[in-house]
């Protein structure tokens, strides 16, 4: 009996250490792909200097064997969801059939020099992001939001993990861990991040060499109110679909652009039928 009523007892402590044991292994995961990235960066950087932004035209000078490791197995460690989901639906298999439609990503290494945009390269991976809002309304909803344009007040699901098939051959899907590795390697001079692990303050010309040595191997972009963006642009936000699934709103943006448009499938093809709205943050 006693040993039965100690068992009751401990049962809720053994519960609540199951967490915060998840917690710490996700804090391990983090901090192990953070050490991997500086070293791969010491592997061509041993020591701080002084660094201008933009100085080296050849995206070879920011690749280093061990960061080749790094991305090579992140490009292992997760496979793609696409063909199990659509298999769930066909609201996510329209989903991915817009997504693959709208997100072409740009994979040309570009530098501004001489008051212009200059290609000097091509990205060897594409980044795809960890999850996917999107949203299925009925048709006279839908409608009335037409009329109105109040597209925040839709509720989206998020499709989560979201790996879809793509015409790269070396994807990278993104997730928490290797996003807040990425946010603590890289910095932030504003350290605006929503993620948990612990942003470090870098002096500029440092901050300015970390972003390089990532943004040359794979296509991010800074945030327009700081932090990072670890998707390929231009991006496709979110999806916004009618009960019948030949209508959809689709946001997309480029940089601090962006904007949502109406689309109709016919005989197949998703057609522009009109824009709805631009923004510029």
């Amino acid at each position: 009996m006693k040993k039965r009523l100690f068992r009751l007892l401990l049962l809720p402590c053994l519960l609540a250490a199951l967490p915060t044991r998840g917690q710490n292994d996700v804090q391990t995961q983090i901090e192990t792909l953070t050490a991997r990235l500086e070293a791969a960066y010491r592997q061509l950087f041993p020591v701080d200097s002084p660094y201008r932004s933009g100085s080296s035209t050849a995206p070879e000078a920011f690749r280093s064997p061990l960061l080749d490791d790094f991305l090579e197995e992140w490009h292992r460690r997760y496979a793609p969801t696409e063909a199990a989901d659509r298999q769930r639906s066909d609201t996510l298999a329209t989903v991915y059939d817009l997504f693959a439609e709208f997100s072409r990503p740009d994979m040309k290494i570009t530098v501004w020099r001489d008051g212009e945009s200059q290609t000097i390269g091509r990205y060897r991976y594409v980044t795809v992001p960890e999850e996917f809002p999107y949203a299925v309304i009925d048709d006279e909803a839908f409608e009335r939001l037409l009329q109105t344009g109040k597209l925040y007040e839709v509720r989206y699901t998020t499709l989560a993990p979201f790996r879809p098939d793509t015409p790269y051959s070396k994807s990278l899907y993104m997730s928490y861990v290797y996003a807040c590795a990425l946010d603590r390697f890289l910095g932030n001079r504003e350290c605006a991040t929503d993620r948990a692990a612990p942003i470090p303050r870098l002096e500029d010309s440092e901050y300015r060499r970390r972003a390089d040595f990532i943004c040359n191997n794979l296509p991010i972009t800074g945030g327009h109110w700081g932090g990072w963006i670890y998707e390929a642009e231009p991006r496709c936000f979110s999806i916004l679909l009618d009960a019948s699934l030949d209508r959809a709103v689709i946001q997309v943006g480029y940089s601090s652009n962006g904007c949502s448009a109406l689309y109709r499938k016919a005989d197949g093809n998703w057609t522009l039928e009109r824009e709805l709205a631009q923004w510029t943050q």
